[in-house]
């Protein structure tokens, strides 16, 4: 399977999506949107995925390849391929499928319960996940949704084959540093305002010892869900 990862900036990677990946034997290319990587043609592609980064989908004169995105995941949704967002990606799916993408009510910084829907069928109805935005989006038209938070209603949702996850269920010890490492100003704003769903990098360290383990199992069998038998 020709999997295509997109990525917008090079601190925020595949993460535990790769190994993944890699054990399912996928052919893997990125698309490094940061450095002008061109998107590929639909036709040359089984399964995409779409990272994060510290952007807004409104950014589209900075960024202007985040327009070229919006029209690849119409697309992948037109032509039925698995198609995996995650926190930006997620954002640009739904902006993509004519929901609106606008500022959440606070920052979630960290690990935060999700509530889970009817999806995967998971043994928990809810999971403490790493999260890092602050945008959130309607539900796009005949979407499902399909996991909730206390301060974002919309945290994913399922359209045909593609499925968008505002929370990062890919982190790892690594690539949750990377993150910290490069948005430690954007965090330590937050704890300055006393956000509440702001944490400090001790206390995520310690969740991430118990949560990572369980949030990467969850995503391979999500994963697996929308792929199919690709």
């Amino acid at each position: 399977m020709k999997t295509f990862i997109f990525q917008h900036v090079s601190f925020e990677g595949p993460a535990a999506i790769l190994d993944i990946l890699k054990s399912k034997n996928h052919e893997i290319h990125f698309v490094k949107l940061y450095a002008g990587d061109s998107i590929p043609k639909i036709d040359d592609v089984d399964f995409a995925v779409i990272m994060g980064g510290p952007m807004s989908v409104h950014d589209e004169n900075e960024f202007p390849f985040l327009v070229q995105e919006k029209l690849f995941c119409k697309e992948m949704l037109a032509a039925n391929k698995p198609l995996l967002g995650i926190c930006l990606g997620a954002q640009l799916m739904a902006n993509a499928f004519g929901a609106r993408v606008y500022q959440g009510p606070a920052k979630e910084l960290g690990f935060h319960r999700v509530e889970l829907f009817d999806f995967a069928k998971e043994k928990s109805n809810s999971i403490t996940a790493f999260q890092w935005h602050g945008e959130t989006f309607d539900l796009p038209q005949g979407a499902t949704l399909l996991a909730s938070s206390p301060v974002c209603k919309n945290q994913a949702f399922k359209l045909g084959r593609c499925l968008a996850l505002q929370f990062h269920l890919e982190t790892t010890p690594n690539s949750m540093q990377s993150i910290l490492e490069n948005c430690a100003e954007e965090l330590n704003t937050e704890l300055q305002k006393k956000n509440p769903y702001a944490q400090t990098p001790k206390q995520m360290a310690e969740l991430a010892k118990t949560e990572i383990p369980k949030t990467k199992k969850i995503l391979e069998r999500w994963i697996d869900l929308i792929i199919g038998n690709l």
